[in-house]
């Protein structure tokens, strides 16, 4: 078992008068003092004025700075956050625990932030990431995985609607994705399998005719009906799922999904699917790593997706990414590039058979966050991305949500395919016909012990790989 990364989590406990009491969960500390309620409030300033449009200079950095102001207040928390600080360049995420505590789920942590020059908003760092942590309801006792080339990629792309806003393409969307597998892509990456279901016309076209890309295999199908999207889902068992679709919070947290009738129609989606739904029907065997779900401005349903996210952690996924708010079209594609590169750049850094890694999603967004914090200006000069976050609140809305357990990562070998082993053969075949040659050759003994026992070594690596 791998060495647990230093971490802070402060947990947040909802009272039943609605209040919300801070205390430290980890490091544990001998003297962890009493909880602390916090005294901000989402439907107050400065948090308040996140909403308006456009923003008053300095609204992102205010709330961030009130939100860490308070949690310092218990004496505990402080002191982790301090020790943590001490330590730049090492690597200590910064969880949020949140725990039946539903007005503390609309403050903003993604922003948090301090005036200390070396430190400002510590999600724009790569060393303090900030991350939401549920509680999973529906516990398998999973902690360890397994990668076995190829990583299965899952996406969902149909955000239909009954209006021009609020049916929106997923054409960019797609870009984004096939873009975050394909572009500069080391030449010894791990193969990847995309598997998309779309109810566009014109984006099955665009996906069936793209040009293939070494090492990336894609298969596109229309989505006709729940039943056929959940086992497309179950039987292509992803390791990574991702949704561009519209959704709500409206009674039970639920995606909806648009058939290509839907599309044909100019219709709302017709497919409802909640988290419960994904978990047991979509992923009984528990394949899949993390749900992305992805919004956009016309998305007015999915305000709030941070919800959904949340729900997938509770109903077993280990973990789940969301929008707090609604964004630009723009800025999702632009997560969804980002942030899919970053997590293929990770698991490409593995070890094969190494002990298992320790998978720290929240690592993955540093790199789409500073990029979404400057998005804004479309020409120079381009301000730091610490600069231009105080007053841009796009870089805040990705909500990261993880389960209480550590999420340890184990790369293995793939199978061989019939074509490979094949090729072995034929090798130690050619390898065994060298050593017969050598050992007719004119040649001093010993040099000719030197040469057959290289061969043989070659020919009994083969037999390891074969047998593997």
């Amino acid at each position: 078992m791998p060495r647990r990364m230093p971490r802070t989590v402060v947990r947040v406990l909802g009272t039943m008068e609605g209040e919300c009491i801070c205390i430290l969960d980890h490091p544990p500390l001998v003297n962890g003092g009493v909880g602390h309620k916090l005294a901000c409030d989402p439907n107050q300033a400065p948090f308040s004025d996140l909403q308006q449009s456009p923003l008053a200079a300095g609204a992102v950095l205010a709330a961030g700075q009130a939100l860490l102001n308070d949690l310092k207040q218990q004496t505990a928390i402080a002191q982790a956050l301090g020790a943590a600080f001490q330590n730049p360049g090492q690597l200590c995420p910064i969880y949020i625990y949140l725990h039946d505590a539903p007005r503390a789920e609309l403050l903003p942590w993604e922003c948090l932030y301090d005036p200390d020059p070396d430190l400002l908003f510590l999600s724009l760092r790569p060393d303090w990431p900030v991350i939401r942590m549920r509680q999973a309801q529906q516990q398998d006792g999973l902690t360890d995985y397994t990668l076995q080339p190829p990583l299965r990629v899952m996406a969902v792309l149909s955000a239909t609607g009954d209006s021009i806003a609020s049916a929106v393409s997923a054409q960019q969307e797609w870009n984004a994705l096939w873009q975050a597998f394909t572009m500069n892509r080391p030449p010894h990456a791990m193969p990847v399998n995309l598997r998309v279901l779309v109810g566009e016309d014109a984006l099955k076209t665009a996906i069936d005719q793209q040009a293939p890309q070494p090492g990336v295999e894609v298969q596109c199908d229309f989505i006709s009906d729940r039943d056929q999207a959940l086992t497309a889902i179950r039987d292509f068992a992803p390791h990574l799922l991702h949704f561009f679709c519209h959704g709500t919070t409206a009674g039970i947290p639920h995606l909806q999904l648009g058939t290509r009738a839907d599309w044909t129609a100019q219709t709302a989606g017709s497919i409802t699917i909640t988290g419960s739904d994904l978990r047991d029907s979509a992923d009984p065997h528990y394949q899949v790593w993390i749900v992305t779900l992805n919004c956009c401005e016309s998305a007015t349903q999915s305000r709030n997706a941070r919800n959904l996210a949340s729900s997938l952690v509770t109903v077993g996924f280990p973990a789940a990414l969301g929008m707090r708010d609604v964004v630009e079209a723009k800025h999702a594609h632009l997560l969804t590039k980002r942030f899919y590169r970053a997590l293929f750049e990770q698991f490409n850094a593995i070890l094969v058979d190494a002990p298992p890694a320790m998978m720290e999603w929240g690592t993955a967004l540093f790199e789409a966050r500073q990029d979404l914090s400057t998005h804004a200006f479309n020409a120079p000069p381009v301000p730091p991305s610490q600069i231009a976050a105080c007053d841009f609140k796009e870089w805040t809305l990705p909500a990261l949500y993880m389960r209480t357990e550590p999420f340890l990562l184990k790369r293995i070998i793939p199978p061989l395919t019939t074509a490979q082993k094949i090729e072995l053969l034929q090798q130690a075949e050619t390898l065994q016909s060298q050593i017969v040659m050598v050992q007719g050759m004119n040649a001093p003994d010993d040099m000719k012990q030197d040469v057959i026992k290289d061969l043989q070594a070659k020919i009994a690596k083969i037999k390891v790989q074969l047998n593997a």
